[in-house]
């Protein structure tokens, strides 16, 4: 292989008071050359998460009034998700000293667009009123956008700043969710795959049995969370509005009342009709991301459910690699990297979505295979519960 002369440079001048040049040297010819074999990810893909709610503005915006067109906004959305379940594979790894900025931009910008997108659609569904087709398309581009804004206010509740912090809750408020950023961040993280996570689906558990476990038990968890919270800082008239979940409580009563108020039962319906779909999505994701796995000491980012999926992985801020966010949970989206022993995911998400929620029987079968066809077998909730059985 003939080298260039820098590179023989700095094959042959490894010592002495050159040392750290060269050292640098190699590191910037090794990133040139990974970039120009195309080995290291790049960063422009995760401008696809702009889709859906560039879309959902274009109709808000423009307010097409024949069927055939509403119909062709909303369609246009789910050829997105189409296109996902045959997009290829992609284990490319970021380059790890990215810069942030642009990607934090990138949160900042879809943060403005959910909140005018979502006053348009009030407006629309309140002028326009629900027998119309109008309302329900803008109802599916809201439900859609909410769905990708939940994953980005998962992002930004990790974030060390207070601000981005807020504008994470401040998203999970317009679904009625918010408690579940006090219980991600302290419980979930912590005992994520053991039987003290309520989030963690069990081996061979459904999922309406699950959503009707995991909501209750998740906001309980939550609140004891946050009353624990207000003890510790001590005796205050005001200690109680020190509790997160009463602060998003809060939050989210001034949200409906406001709502009731400006665009009165129309708006409201399309508020909370947003939220329910909003939170069984949330919920189903949250079922298959660790279903079946039982963590035994091990690391927890083995024990999460990862897709290789390219679309997925850029469209959704990066959770598609879920395992590594487990293993660093403060490393920011545009950083995850591709864990190859983590089990991976039957379908892309939209579709493991439809299998939860719609056809249960179909999923459990395929995330089994799933887990037989591991070249390192994973300890299942199904394996700990016949240990202890046989044990009696």
């Amino acid at each position: 292989m003939c080298l260039s002369p820098v590179e023989q440079y700095a094959g042959s001048n490894n010592d002495g008071k050159g040392g750290t040049m060269i050292t640098a040297l190699r590191r910037l010819l090794d990133l040139r050359r990974r970039a120009a074999l195309g080995e290291e990810l790049p960063g422009y893909g995760h401008l696809r998460c702009l889709l859906t709610p560039l879309i959902a503005l274009a109709f808000f915006t423009l307010q097409p009034r024949q069927w055939w067109l509403a119909l062709a906004f909303v369609a246009a959305t789910f050829l997105i998700d189409l296109n996902a379940e045959h997009s290829p594979w992609e284990k490319r790894q970021p380059p790890v000293d990215r810069d942030g900025k642009l990607f934090d931009a990138l949160l900042y910008l879809l943060f403005v667009i959910y909140w005018v997108n979502f006053a348009l659609a009030l407006r629309m569904v309140a002028d326009v009123g629900w027998v119309s087709i109008q309302a329900p398309a803008a109802l599916v581009l809201v439900v859609l956008s909410s769905s990708l804004m939940a994953i980005a206010a998962h992002e930004l509740i990790h974030r060390r700043g207070a601000r981005e912090q807020w504008m994470g809750r401040l998203l999970l408020c317009s679904f009625f969710f918010e408690h579940f950023s006090t219980e991600h961040l302290r419980t979930h993280h912590a005992r994520v795959a053991t039987a003290d996570d309520p989030a963690t689906a069990r081996f061979g558990e459904a999922f309406w049995p699950y959503l009707l476990r995991n909501l209750p038990a998740q906001f309980v968890s939550a609140w004891r969370l946050g009353s624990a919270r207000c003890k510790d800082r001590g005796p205050s008239m005001l200690r109680p509005t020190g509790n997160p979940v009463l602060q998003g409580l809060l939050v989210e009563a001034a949200l409906l009342g406001t709502v009731s108020a400006l665009f009165g039962w129309r708006g409201l319906a399309l508020l909370l009709l947003n939220a329910a779909a909003v939170v069984v999505i949330v919920h189903a994701v949250s079922y298959f991301q660790h279903w079946g796995l039982e963590r035994d000491g091990a690391p927890p980012g083995v024990h999460s459910w990862d897709t290789a999926n390219r679309s997925n992985l850029f469209s959704m801020f990066g959770m598609a690699r879920h395992a590594d966010h487990h293993l660093h949970p403060n490393r920011p989206y545009h950083l995850l990297r591709y864990v190859e022993g983590s089990p991976k995911l039957p379908r892309a998400y939209g579709g493991m979505i439809w299998l939860a929620v719609v056809n249960n029987a179909e999923f459990q079968q395929r995330m089994e295979a799933a887990l037989r066809a591991l070249n390192t077998p994973l300890r299942t909730s199904a394996e700990s519960e016949r240990s202890s059985w046989s044990a009696r």
